[in-house]
């Protein structure tokens, strides 16, 4: 989980270089991809971006990392898909993203 943070920015995020660590549980978000190939990495990753607000309120300075567990932990509360700042990273990374994080980004939150 790359939170790729930015001013309502809508991008496609370039692949970060080696692991990048929860700031809280010390997960690696973003494995290291072995031999460069993304399938290597399917269902692992928690790469994503929120709205400044919900950043702010899990009282994070602009940039870090924060897994989806650790950020809802900080902010008392599930994510919900209007959470999620506008990022390509939703769609073209989802394959990529963890189940948690999957159901988190498409509304399904149970």
């Amino acid at each position: 989980m790359l939170c790729c943070f930015g001013k309502g920015a809508i991008r496609l995020p370039s692949w970060p270089k080696g692991p990048k660590r929860c700031r809280d549980c010390k997960e690696s978000t973003i494995p290291t991809i072995s031999g460069g190939d993304l399938r290597d990495l399917e269902g692992r990753c928690e790469f994503y971006m929120v709205k400044d607000s919900v950043w702010a309120q899990a009282g994070m300075k602009w940039r870090g990392y924060l897994c989806g567990g650790c950020l809802e932990t900080r902010i008392g509360r599930r994510l919900r898909k209007r959470d999620f700042a506008p990022s390509l990273a939703h769609t073209f990374y989802l394959f990529l993203q963890t189940a948690r994080l999957r159901s988190r980004i498409n509304g399904r939150v149970k």
